[in-house]
């Protein structure tokens, strides 16, 4: 019997949105039931994380209204979010890594370079999930 998993994806590319939706499906479709949310900016992505029942964030970084960075920092606040996997998107991984605030907001994200490849967002939506179960499976 497949596991349920709620998925957010965080996107303000329509377009890219739809493909990443599709890539989860088929990167879990074996594993999980998979709920997949979107949400078009940072604003969206805070109220649903805040409707609780999320198991997997995908964060594109460059939103509007609020930054993927600034949804990480609010998280942050959250305690109870801290658990949740976030794999974070960005064109430009070599000046996150620059931050200095991007250890602390680290904690259980996964970073994909874009353009996201199906094979490599597929790799860490399957390690992500797995220790989600893992999880399960030890409670």
């Amino acid at each position: 019997m497949k596991e349920k998993l709620s998925l957010l994806i965080a996107e303000d590319d329509h377009e890219l949105r739809e493909l990443l939706v599709a890539v989860a499906e088929r990167a879990l479709g074996d594993m999980f039931h998979t709920n997949v949310r979107e949400a078009g900016d940072g604003n969206e992505a805070i109220e649903i994380l805040k409707e609780g029942g999320t198991d997997l964030v995908v964060l594109d970084l460059v939103m509007p209204e609020r930054t993927g960075l600034e949804v990480l920092k609010w998280r942050l606040t959250q305690p109870h979010l801290l658990e949740i996997p976030i794999i974070v998107l960005s064109g430009d991984s070599a000046s996150l890594w620059e931050t200095a605030e991007w250890e602390e907001l680290s904690i259980f994200t996964f970073l994909v370079e874009k353009p996201a490849t199906e094979i490599g967002l597929g790799q860490k939506l399957r390690v992500a999930s797995n220790q989600i179960l893992q999880k399960r499976l030890s409670a």
